[in-house]
């Protein structure tokens, strides 16, 4: 079933972003953002996406539903659980959780939550992103 939906989604959807010769995708359960069949959360039966929970602390980590029930309902689809716990805890808990569920795919969380969570500290404690241009470096306002 599977295979079948990645050949009806693949070229064209709603997610596609199309740019400098390559196609990205934004749809909800794709960690990567590269549109293939292994990362696509359209397509995919299993599939996990991680977000940032505030603007400030925490990450919602959402995993697609297998039961037949939430097939076919978009609002259904997806169990979200908020951690706000840090980030120690925040990776343990995911590992523990794509351990079983999605193992091919814990690297590219583990990533994605130290991403989120060191961008959230910034923001906690007031620093500015440097911008790099060439020589010269400035602080983003």
């Amino acid at each position: 079933m599977s295979e079948l939906m990645w050949l009806l989604v693949k070229g064209h959807n709603a997610f596609q972003i199309r740019r400098k010769g390559v196609t990205l995708s934004t749809e909800k359960g794709n960690l990567k953002g590269i549109n293939s069949f292994k990362y696509s959360g359209l397509a995919q039966s299993k599939a996990v996406d991680i977000q940032p929970a505030t603007e400030t602390s925490g990450i919602a980590y959402s995993k697609k539903r297998t039961k037949k029930d939430a097939i076919g309902k978009p609002s259904k689809m997806f169990h979200t659980k908020t951690l706000k716990k840090g980030f120690p805890r925040c990776t343990r808990v995911v590992l523990k959780e794509l351990s079983t569920y999605r193992p091919d795919l814990k690297r590219i969380a583990i990533a994605r939550v130290s991403k989120i969570m060191a961008i959230q500290k910034m923001k906690r404690l007031g620093k500015k992103r440097k911008v790099k241009l060439g020589r010269y470096s400035r602080s983003k306002k």
